[in-house]
């Protein structure tokens, strides 16, 4: 790692690391649902049911006209405490 002009770590290839989106490309183009209200989204903090949360987590989603994909990029969304380490 190197250090770009602003002080930012920058990877080989040149790009800095705030830059970076740990989302593939293609999943950072899926665009989301119109009826997707993320504040409506159930919350994961590692302490509630896992199964519970999942079947409301994927019910919500596919309610409002997301696919997998969708899923996949909203899940960071839903995840508070524990869950996001």
């Amino acid at each position: 790692m190197a250090k770009s002009t602003n002080g930012e770590a920058t990877s080989e290839a040149g790009t800095t690391m705030a830059q970076k989106s740990p989302l593939s490309k293609e999943l950072e183009e899926v665009q989301w649902p119109h009826r997707l209200n993320p504040v409506v989204l159930p919350q994961f903090d590692g302490e509630s049911d896992p199964k519970e949360f999942l079947l409301k987590y994927e019910a919500t989603i596919e309610a409002a006209g997301g696919g997998s994909a969708c899923k996949v990029k909203a899940l960071i969304l839903a995840l508070r405490g524990l869950a996001q380490r």
